[in-house]
């Protein structure tokens, strides 16, 4: 009997879905089980990734990641032990340079993903001697590196062929809730510490064109939110905590503005999705992430807007294009999941199969942008 055409399709199926399915889980182990541990946990397990154990010093975060099913380690030997395929760094920014360097000594041809940034601004000479002695594979997780959001603006600035005039980059949240709940304060970049290497990222997504050519200015704003402590309102000072704006001018002449605030105040709203320039205290789901691009001699503005967005699902941004009109294009639903896909873009290095996506060198010089001011 002859073989058709649609036979031999079914049999390189059934080889495809037999090699999917013999193939071995990616097994992981994670140094840190907070508020961004748990996300890796989450999207790692969508992409097959299996965790082994979880490195942890904090018992009330051990009982967690136990309430979660997940093993909870004795020490760095025992999880070397487990022939992890690679170590998923997520803790605060101070320890990572500590948790490297055990890793590394006992494992100096690792695979190592950590999470932003790979270090703070007075650790960068120790890293550097400590990965001197390394063989292994490092990505940081840089996630907005990956945005769909950021390349889509990007697109239309060359679409509509404008000379930018200004960028803003904007984050900004109400962390009050975050920090009565015992989050971490930033005490080296403070209010600009959180995503402030985010922020910058998006702008050099846009290309090498808006790297500084001259710095401008920067200023903080203090933060006070009210405590109940046993019945008694108290009201603390959080320094350099409220907002941070940075500025400096662009190698194209763009007028580059890199703004976050923690209190909730939008410093710039644009038309679209956001009816109001606050977010209140007890709001911790509305972010408001953007990425502005103006030509103000043609008056047009392109404007991405990350996600989580109001009114829309979780992972999708909307890009609008303005001129003195109004919106005058809008591009919704763009499916852009940026912490899946920079998981997924660094197991495919860690693999053998594509370039580091996010490399230290890159990270450093991120983070040394900080020193310009």
């Amino acid at each position: 009997m002859a073989v058709t055409k649609s036979d031999i399709i079914c049999i390189q199926t059934r080889k495809e879905e037999e090699i999917t399915l013999s193939k071995p889980k990616i097994r992981c182990v994670r140094v840190g089980f907070g508020h961004i541990g748990r996300i890796h946990e989450q999207k790692l397990e969508l992409i097959d990734v299996e965790t082994i154990g979880i490195l942890e010093r904090s018992a009330a975060k051990c009982s967690v990641a136990v309430s979660w099913g997940l093993r909870v380690l004795s020490d760095y030997h025992e999880a070397f032990g487990l022939e992890p395929d690679f170590w998923d760094v997520c803790t605060g920014t101070s320890m990572h340079l500590s948790v490297l360097k055990e890793i590394i000594a006992i494992d100096p041809h690792a695979n190592i993903l950590v999470e932003k940034p790979i270090c703070t601004l007075s650790q960068i000479t120790d890293l550097k001697r400590l990965l001197e002695s390394f063989h292994g594979k490092i990505v940081i997780n840089e996630n907005y590196a990956a945005s769909r959001v950021t390349q889509i603006v990007r697109e239309q600035v060359s679409r509509l062929g404008l000379r930018p005039t200004r960028v803003i980059s904007e984050m900004t949240k109400n962390r009050v809730q975050d920090i009565l709940g015992g989050r971490f304060l930033d005490h080296e970049h403070y209010a600009f510490g959180y995503e402030g290497s985010h922020m910058i990222t998006n702008v050099l997504g846009l290309g090498d064109d808006f790297l500084p050519r001259e710095i401008s200015c920067q200023s903080y704003e203090d933060m006070t939110i009210e405590d109940d402590e046993q019945g008694r309102i108290q009201s603390r000072l959080l320094f350099q905590q409220g907002a941070s704006e940075k500025r400096y001018t662009a190698r194209n002449g763009a007028y580059v503005i890199l703004h976050t605030a923690m209190d909730g105040h939008i410093a710039y709203l644009y038309p679209g999705p956001y009816s109001r320039a606050y977010i209140p205290d007890d709001d911790d789901k509305i972010r408001y992430r953007i990425l502005a691009v103006e030509d103000n001699l043609q008056d047009i503005v392109v404007v991405g807007f990350y996600e989580p967005i109001p009114g829309f699902e979780r992972n999708y941004g909307k890009v609008i294009v303005t001129d003195k009109h109004g919106i005058r294009e809008d591009i919704d639903h763009i499916y852009d999941d940026t912490m899946l896909n920079a998981l997924g873009n660094a197991l495919q290095f860690f693999e053998g199969n594509a370039p580091n996506p996010y490399p230290v060198t890159r990270a450093l010089d991120n983070l040394k942008m900080l020193k310009l001011w």
